[in-house]
Order: structure tokens, then sequence, then C-alpha cells
């Protein structure tokens, strides 16, 4: 945490096998940093990195790495009420998760919480 303000969140994980696992990247990492703004608005960018993976259909071949930047807002009007609204995938890629499944591209999410 750097301030009241601002905190920085990074978590990677490296994995090593000792023969081919396929689907499955070598590095996965991930960045958000949440800004706090008046204690009722939160801002969250982030930056996601998943390495390029092995994929054996018939042949044996790569899916490239993928990046993805998300953004969410969240809004708390009071303990009882509160919304939030992510956008996903700003880059708006659309590379393979699977091999001939694509991911969706740019998408949003708008949600409203309410607690009695």
């Amino acid at each position: 945490e750097i301030n009241n303000i601002i905190s920085v969140h990074v978590n990677a994980d490296y994995l090593s096998w000792d023969e081919d696992v396929y689907h499955r990247s070598n590095l996965i990492a991930n960045l958000n940093a949440p800004i706090n703004l008046r204690d009722k608005i939160k801002l969250t960018p982030s930056i996601s990195y998943t390495g390029k993976r092995r994929v054996m259909n018939n042949d044996i071949y790569e899916i490239p790495a993928q990046i993805h930047a998300n953004l969410a807002l969240y809004y708390v009007y009071s303990k009882q009420l509160s919304a939030y609204l992510k956008l996903n995938n700003l880059t708006n890629s659309t590379e393979d998760l699977w091999l001939g499944y694509r991911e969706i591209g740019f998408n949003g999410l708008f949600g409203v919480g309410f607690s009695f």
C-alpha cells in the first residue's frame, strides 16, 4: 500500500515441468492498482498476462501470449446500496483461449448491490 489513495497488487506464477503440459502457460501474471477516490468511489485498472501455450491436436503448435487490460469502477452509496461497472479486455483481443475457441473481445458488466 503506497498511501490511503492507491495500492499496488502484483501476482505472478511461473511453472516449469519436465515434460510437455498442453494448454498450460509457464507464466501467468496480474497487476492491479486500486485507487480510492473520496472513500465512495474505487477505480481499479488491471493488466493480466498469460504466456504462450503449447497445443496438441493432430500437430503440436502454440497459442500466442495474451495481454488484457481491464478497468473496474465501484461506487458505494451507503452500506446497503452500491454499484459497479467493469470493462474487460479493453485491447479487444480475440485470440484463441483454447484451440478453436476465441475469446469474446471487449465486454462490459454493470451491476447493483443491495443489502438489507
